[in-house]
């Protein structure tokens, strides 16, 4: 689900420079397409962003453009709520969701086998428990560890452990994935960044 998740993310990546978002990332909305493999190149799996909907255009920087938007549980930003969003508020909402959704793709049957690393810190330990907690009492519902931890602003940490466990990531390939993660699933939206560049390793999409 590697190219999956940088075809997605290349499709917000394009639309937040241009002052435009979706709306509503989540993996409903993301097709998958399959293009047969050709003598000795290997099989191409690809992905596109559906449900334009909600989107929008902020075709004045200067103009207060403002938009409703959906509430998809789960794959919503915690700062989601009920009233308008300006564009560049919408656009955060916008990266946290793929940060999710890229998450989702990349680590959602690990959840449950998670073995969490060594911490050395107290307070890591503590979160490493309440980590460990979730994914006990949630096995076969992973995407509540996700909503949990949404608001308790572990997504972070979870990814960590996640790419950590994950034996198949080369060590440049982990830590560029865990920067993505991190920036993308920020709990703040004034830090929270689309660094699509740190995919590249693992995808070959170059930006």
């Amino acid at each position: 689900m590697r190219t999956v998740s940088a075809s997605v993310g290349s499709v917000i990546f394009g639309l937040t420079h241009q002052e435009m978002i979706h709306g509503d990332v989540k993996p409903q909305n993301v097709l998958i397409f399959k293009q047969e493999a050709w003598k000795l190149e290997p099989e191409l799996i690809y992905a596109k962003l559906g449900d334009f909907g909600y989107s929008g255009w902020n075709m004045d920087p200067a103009a207060n453009v403002t938009l409703h938007l959906p509430r998809s549980r789960q794959w919503d930003a915690p700062e989601y709520h009920h009233h308008a969003f300006r564009i560049n508020e919408a656009k955060q909402l916008d990266i946290f969701s793929l940060g999710i959704v890229c998450l989702w793709f990349l680590f959602h049957d690990k959840m449950a086998s998670l073995q969490f690393a060594p911490q050395q810190k107290s307070s890591s330990v503590g979160i490493s428990a309440r980590l460990r907690s979730l994914c006990t009492e949630n096995a076969l519902e992973d995407i509540k560890i996700v909503e949990e931890l949404k608001y308790e602003g572990l997504l972070p940490i979870l990814a960590r452990e996640l790419i950590r466990s994950d034996n198949s990531l080369s060590e440049v390939e982990a830590e560029k994935l865990e920067i993505f993660l991190s920036s993308a699933l920020c709990q703040d939206p004034h830090e929270r960044a689309l660094l699509l560049e740190q995919l590249a390793p693992l995808t070959g999409y170059e930006t």
